[in-house]
């Protein structure tokens, strides 16, 4: 009995390479499909980092919500030492209200931990203090 295989052509093969792979059947196919699009190995993350110092003193008497407003926007500020996300951005981010965003905001600045410049029609200008 004869074996059936599969012939999978390369479409980046140069022309010094005259290869064509050879496949015992369709799931190796598709397993090789999978590995080559499945993205990047080594995909992109982001550390937020705060300090012990700051962490125990600023940021212990903030709520749990303030404090997840905090940590957003340090992702959104990624050490360049401002942001600008919507209240909207954070609000669905965090899955709470928008109103709810503002409010704490407020706090934060009157905490003096974010410094918000805000301008009319556009997004707010956030600073964090570190």
């Amino acid at each position: 009995m004869i074996k059936p295989f599969f012939f999978h052509s390369m479409s980046k093969i140069t022309k010094s390479e005259k290869e064509v792979k050879r496949y015992s059947s369709p799931a190796e196919i598709e397993k090789e499909i999978k590995e080559r699009y499945a993205g990047p190995k080594n995909k992109k993350t982001w550390k937020i980092i705060v300090s012990q110092n700051k962490w125990l003193n600023d940021l212990k008497k903030l709520n749990p919500v303030q404090k997840c407003i905090y940590l957003d926007l340090m992702f959104f500020d990624r050490n360049k030492g401002d942001c600008y996300p919507s209240e909207k951005t954070i609000a669905k981010n965090l899955n709470i209200n928008r109103k709810t965003v503002y409010r704490n905001l407020e706090i934060l600045a009157k905490k003096k931990i974010v410094k918000i410049t805000k301008s009319f029609g556009k997004v707010n200008h956030y600073e964090i203090n570190n």
